[in-house]
């Protein structure tokens, strides 16, 4: 692999051209810098897990200057403006769009995309990543998804931690109806499901859930989290949902037919009607469209890309796409929502403002299964069931309780003053609510992953040898141990093992393994001074 320290282009150790970011401090033979790493400072496990990387890198010679951040300004430094450090942290939400490989490959590696915010460029896997999701056939796509992987995990780009479980419960004597979803257990917002199914065992209709961390906007536009995006399709229905067996339903498209690999005919549901009464109708479907390509929302982009133009007559929608794409169903028409024309025709100019994104959107309208109701900031979400929904919520409505604590979660949970968990609980709450024969506890698992991510532009982190390296300095057991040794170390690749089909076992992550890191240093030749600090070779 090719150590540059202060050339502005070099060919990186993956074959690729990559610009890279001229450090002096990095040259040949010195120390090499202080390492900012930026991570989640209110999630324990992550400040735990750094709290012991920063003791390992210190014994292999490298000075760790930790940056702990509240997750609310981590993810949007990271991900936006791509202002973290010389490392970056990451937990990828297990939404259900993302049981499909293809966010895992080609949104968080592919070189063009915004998310790939380490700079992970090269051609050989973004051509991979166009040739896996091009696949139609199912069996074949497997097999170019798992080689994808493989190109992906033998240039270390992204150090892989580990899979979560979600934790969460519910009070079972005045509810029933949940179903444990992987990702989202019982009241993950992740998916609306249980939120759709859970029904009153008394004459009490209202459920209240507790969020740790509420929501920040109301535009389904600019919302810049998964959590954000996906609580908003409480209010707005999308083509397609995935249920709680993993499997793609059809829900405002009634039906669908693949007429050839790039043409999609789908059915618009009839009878539906937005929550101002007004129809929804096709041509809302095509204005959707049109707006979305207008405006070009970074949340939208890839889940846009692919089609070419969307042709209506009456409830019948033809998609002409510009080119083979087997996460159609999976990924665009669970994401992609019906926007009402009647209402974002006249936005931004009817709202005073320059872009879309910047509306406040204060009484969102769509066709979902809830109304929305009132946003009290800091308090409280309230909306109300949609009973002439085709799905029709049992409850009558919903309250989502900001509450600042996960303890203060499952505190008001025990005290009735909620119903149902929305955030992940410890294993001690866990283990605390499991005492009272009220609580339903569950422990499902995940598809979200954690990370660890190195600007690759940057020496030495464009050496494939000290990636490599570092990998085995990663002690993984502090996330595990959170989570009662029941997460799942990850393998070298982000698609957990449990979506069996897509993942490629033949990738292990290397192993902790602090003497093994020393050893491939040395033979990169990377070497030490008297007083133990890594010097560049």
């Amino acid at each position: 692999s090719s150590d540059v320290c202060s050339s502005d282009l070099a060919i990186a150790a993956n074959g690729s051209l990559l610009s890279l970011i001229p450090n002096a401090e990095a040259a040949a033979g010195k120390r090499i810098p202080p390492i900012v790493m930026t991570y989640y400072g209110n999630w324990p496990e992550i400040v735990e897990f750094f709290r012991k990387a920063a003791q390992d890198l210190r014994k292999l010679g490298l000075t760790p200057k930790l940056n702990p951040e509240p997750s609310s300004v981590a993810v949007p430094k990271t991900l936006q403006q791509h202002d973290y450090g010389d490392w970056g942290s990451i937990m990828w939400g297990a939404t259900p769009d993302r049981l499909d490989p293809n966010f895992h490959l080609e949104e968080l590696l592919f070189s063009k995309s915004e998310r790939n915010y380490g700079y992970y460029n090269s051609p050989k896997y973004d051509a991979a990543v166009g040739v896996q999701k091009s696949a139609m056939d199912r069996d074949k796509r497997r097999e170019l998804v798992w080689a994808a992987q493989a190109v992906a995990a033998a240039d270390f780009p992204v150090w892989w931690l580990a899979h979560p479980v979600v934790i969460s419960a519910y009070n079972q004597k005045y509810f029933d109806g949940a179903t444990e979803i992987m990702g989202a257990g019982y009241g993950l917002v992740y998916s609306s499901w249980n939120y759709m199914n859970f029904y009153p065992k008394t004459n009490r209709k209202t459920l209240k859930s507790g969020v740790q961390i509420e929501y920040n906007t109301l535009n389904p536009f600019s919302a810049s989290t998964s959590p954000n995006q996906t609580f908003l399709r409480f209010f707005y229905d999308t083509f397609a949902l995935i249920g709680p067996d993993l499997k793609v339903r059809p829900w405002a498209a009634e039906s669908w037919k693949v007429v050839n690999p790039t043409t999609i005919d789908i059915v618009l549901r009839k009878g539906m009607k937005f929550h101002d009464g007004t129809a929804v109708t096709g041509e809302d479907v095509a204005f959707t469209f049109e707006y979305l390509k207008k405006w070009d929302f970074p949340f939208f982009r890839n889940a846009m890309a692919v089609i070419d133009k969307v042709e209506v007559k009456g409830n019948d929608i033809r998609f002409q796409l510009t080119k083979p794409y087997a996460p159609f169903f999976s990924n665009t028409l669970t994401w992609l929502f019906i926007l009402p024309k009647h209402i974002w025709k006249d936005i931004p100019e009817k709202a005073g403002v320059k872009h879309p994104g910047e509306y406040a959107n204060p009484n969102p309208v769509g066709s979902g299964p809830f109304v929305f109701g009132h946003w009290r900031k800091g308090q409280e979400f309230y909306f109300k069931a949609n009973k002439s929904h085709f799905a029709a919520p049992k409850l009558d409505d919903v309250y989502f309780v900001v509450i600042p604590s996960i303890d203060g979660v499952a505190g008001a949970l025990e005290r009735g003053e909620i119903d149902l968990t929305q955030e992940t609980i410890t294993p001690a709450l866990a283990d605390r609510l499991m005492q009272n024969p009220d609580m339903k506890v569950g422990y499902a698992p995940s598809h979200g992953v954690y990370e660890v991510r190195p600007d690759l532009r940057k020496a030495p982190f464009s050496d494939i040898n000290f990636r490599k390296a570092i990998y085995h300095a990663f002690d993984r057991r502090p996330i595990i141990n959170f989570f009662a040794g029941k997460a799942r170390i990850s393998g070298n690749t982000p698609i957990t093992p449990l979506n069996e089909f897509w993942h490629n076992p033949n990738l292990p992550a290397p192993e902790y393994n602090l003497e093994k890191a020393r050893e491939i240093l040395k033979a990169a030749g990377y070497s030490w001074d008297s007083s133990g600090a890594l010097l560049m070779p």
